[in-house]
């Protein structure tokens, strides 16, 4: 059973992170299988998880070696912010990035699970005028690989020709191919439902999600922004 927002202060944060030059590409790709192997216990933290990208932000097949997000999750926002600055070992990772970003939420709704288990609980109100973040996460089928990215690109070009824009957004995922996620930001909530609802592909990328059912699982959450640091996510935006 879930809290009410006023009794959980669960903090998340999408930390953003941009490497130049062959060295510091490598040593963030290798990462990938390094750096969360044997975590430090570090108080407060409940889950962390680091992911690539694809190029066209994210949203490509092809891998960006330049540019991987984290995702860690707190059990206070007091705890997050300690956390991120102190802890020696996701330092040592943020001090070989070019930009980064370090975007606090607070979760406001979410439905689905992610890889069973439900890891974001309820600590915001929700408010339509408000800016808000999403993150979305899906196992996709073996069996619907193709077919699946074969519509991805339409997609994609919506979100860059649609009136209703995200402020950011970026296509991750956990393995090549299956374990796919998103994280966008959007002015306020009324944008994000209409590009929801009312743009053509993505409208028909949920037809024929629930047509085809190519997902094993999948999940939505919404969250509330309560601060940021590090670089900015207009110079992010456009790398």
């Amino acid at each position: 059973m879930q809290t009410s927002p006023e009794q959980n202060n669960q903090t998340v944060v999408v930390s953003i992170l941009d490497f130049e030059g062959l060295k510091n590409k490598y040593f963030a790709f290798t990462s990938m299988g390094t750096l969360l192997r044997d975590i430090p216990d570090t108080p407060g933290l409940e889950m962390i998880k680091l992911f690539g990208s694809g190029r066209k932000n994210g949203f490509g097949i092809l891998p960006n070696f330049g540019r991987y997000v984290m995702l860690s999750i707190w059990s206070s926002e007091q705890e997050a912010k300690h956390g991120m600055e102190e802890a020696n070992f996701l330092q040592a990772y943020f001090n070989r990035s070019t930009r980064f970003e370090h975007i606090f939420l607070k979760t406001s709704m979410v439905h689905g699970s992610w890889g069973g288990q439900q890891p974001f609980q309820i600590s915001a109100v929700y408010e339509e005028k408000d800016p808000v973040a999403v993150i979305t996460r899906a196992t996709i089928k073996w069996s619907e690989m193709i077919r699946f990215w074969k519509d991805v690109p339409a997609v994609t070009r919506s979100l860059r020709k649609e009136a209703m824009q995200p402020v950011f957004a970026v296509g991750i995922g956990e393995m090549p191919f299956r374990y796919q996620a998103t994280f966008s930001i959007w002015p306020d909530g009324a944008t994000m439902k209409k590009f929801a609802y009312q743009s053509r592909a993505h409208a028909e990328m949920v037809k024929k999600t629930k047509r085809i059912g190519w997902y094993e699982e999948d999940l939505f959450a919404r969250f509330s922004l309560v601060g940021t640091a590090g670089s900015n996510l207009s110079a992010l935006a456009n790398h």
